[in-house]
C-alpha cells in the first residue's frame, strides 16, 4: 500500500487524510491476516467431488467438509473448484418447442 511504502517524511494520519482513507481502515489493513485454505482441504474437495462422480456441487460439497469438521462456506469451495477445473454437476432442462 502507498502509505506503508511511502518515503515522505509525514505521519500515518496526514498520509491518510492525503489519500482519502480513514486510518482506522488503514490499520485494519495492516494487521490483517491473509486467508490460507490449505492443501489439505483442496484434496478433500477432490476426494469429495470424485467420491460422488461429480454430482456433488458447491453446497453439498460444503456441506460434506462441514461434517468432517472442516470450516469453510460455498463461495470458497467454488473459488477452489474453479482453480482446480472442478465442475458444478447441473442437470440441463430439456424444453419442448411449442409452435
Amino acid at each position: 500500500m502507498v502509505i506503508k511504502e511511502s518515503k515522505v517524511n509525514l505521519s500515518i494520519a496526514k498520509k491518510c487524510h492525503v489519500l482519502g482513507v480513514n486510518r482506522s481502515s488503514y490499520y485494519k489493513w495492516l494487521n490483517k491476516k491473509p486467508y490460507k485454505i490449505d492443501e489439505d482441504t483442496e484434496k478433500e474437495i477432490i476426494k469429495i467431488y470424485h467420491k460422488y462422480k461429480g454430482t456433488y456441487g458447491r453446497t453439498s460439497i460444503t456441506q460434506a467438509l462441514r461434517n468432517e469438521g472442516i470450516v469453510i462456506n460455498h463461495k470458497n469451495v467454488y473459488r477452489i473448484m474453479g482453480k482446480l477445473g472442478l465442475k458444478d454437476y447441473t442437470q440441463e432442462m430439456e424444453y419442448q418447442e411449442i409452435y
